[in-house]
């Protein structure tokens, strides 16, 4: 499957929902699958297997609490940041993760401050996997990332960032860059 031309590709907005996107292709003007961090939305599962996601400015951002993102199996992600993290757990194992941002591009804000982190959102940083941790929920952040390619042109490959970036759990980050 193939999608082009839209703003958010795909956009979770419910409760528990689960998705599996399998040998598929999304590709999105801002944010190729996008979740919502609204307290009524959360507990999501979403599963990449042997797709490519991208948007211009992430792949995936996923703000929901207590959710979980697994992307595996060959899978590619990409965007000036390619996955924005704010809730749940992020797992990728084999796959490829790649900030697409450039050295001097407009909108980078490499380090920003806690007082620039944004409340509805995320700010673009350039790195490959970025966690903003500056919602309630921070302390239940996991990232873990297996066998992967994580890579970024213009900042780290994992960035955590955050008034509660301390109680965000980064385990087995096996990055190949």
């Amino acid at each position: 499957h193939t999608a082009y031309r839209r703003q958010r590709q795909m956009c979770i907005r419910d409760r528990s929902t689960a998705v599996i996107v399998e040998n598929s292709k999304i590709k999105a003007s801002f944010i190729g699958i996008c979740g919502n961090g609204s307290d009524a939305y959360y507990g999501t599962d979403i599963q990449i297997k042997d797709s490519t996601i991208s948007g211009t400015w992430a792949g995936i951002y996923q703000p929901q609490r207590s959710s979980r993102l697994t992307v595996f199996g060959g899978s590619v992600i990409e965007g000036f940041t390619a996955i924005a993290v704010k809730g749940g757990s992020v797992i990728v194992r084999d796959s490829a993760v790649r900030a697409t941002a450039e050295p001097g591009a407009k909108d980078l804000l490499k380090n920003p401050t806690d007082a620039q982190l944004s409340k509805n959102g995320f700010v673009d940083t350039g790195a490959a996997v970025y966690v903003e941790a500056n919602y309630n929920w921070a302390d239940s952040i996991r990232v873990k990332i297996n066998n992967s390619t994580v890579s970024s042109a213009v900042n780290t490959p994992v960035l955590v960032l955050g008034p509660q970036k301390d109680k965000v759990v980064l385990t087995q980050v096996d990055v190949k860059q």
